[in-house]
């Protein structure tokens, strides 16, 4: 079995045009608590409302990304209640007989302090899980749900992931912060460039900051 050593990715599945029909509900519903007319700019509104803290509006706008990465980050994004989810299972795919797996590659490895005998340690213990893996399922018949157990926690994994405008405001402020892994911050960097570019939310992010890691940014933006 083959191992494929990839960067982190973001895609984002939904059209502008869909977005912009949410932010204008967004703002139909602002403009209910206010007993306001429109007056032909709904981001203009809703960027005033949300500078008063009026949050809650957001809710009407629902945002879905789908992220490749590793299966320490997923575990960190589930426990953010207000969405919804859905991941590949390791349960039910079986990576030996596809013939190859994918592995996401650390932070660390792009860091020119990192010493290139940790890299080789790591990618070696990697590749010894991934083939006692497939020798397991292979050679033993163990089934890959039982042999999924092995597999390291950098196993590329993809997940759909749909929250509210609001929550993704909670999520990149708790993920950008200089607390959080470098790993998730990277991908989160990417995520909210990616949503500021394609879907014109720049205006909702403008006052959630990003503490750059120390190293290149390693997520990709699948447009």
């Amino acid at each position: 079995m083959d191992i494929e050593w990839i960067d982190q990715q973001v895609r984002l599945p939904l059209s502008k045009e869909t977005v912009s029909e949410a932010i204008s509900m967004a703002e139909e519903a602002g403009r209910t608590c206010y007993k306001s007319e429109p007056k032909g700019d709904p981001v203009a509104f809703l960027s005033k409302i949300l500078h008063r803290g009026h949050e809650s509006v957001l809710e009407h706008i629902n945002i879905s990304a789908v992220l490749t990465t590793d299966r320490s980050v997923t575990h960190q994004l589930v426990r953010h209640r207000h969405c919804a989810f859905s991941m590949e299972s390791q349960r039910y795919v079986n990576y030996n007989k596809k013939g190859i797996i994918q592995l996401v590659k650390p932070q660390f490895f792009g860091d020119p302090s990192t010493p290139s005998t940790v890299v080789r340690l790591f990618k070696g213990k990697c590749l010894s899980l991934v083939y006692t893996y497939a020798e397991l399922i292979s050679e033993e018949g163990l089934p890959p749900e039982e042999a999924r157990g092995l597999l390291p926690n950098c196993t590329a994994t993809t997940i759909a992931m749909t929250a509210n405008l609001r929550e993704w405001r909670h999520i990149f402020r708790m993920r950008l912060d200089g607390a959080a892994q470098p790993q998730i911050r990277s991908l989160f960097t990417t995520l909210k460039i990616a949503m500021s570019y394609k879907y014109g939310l720049s205006w909702a992010f403008e006052d959630i900051p990003h503490c750059p890691n120390r190293i290149h940014n390693s997520a990709i933006y699948l447009d």
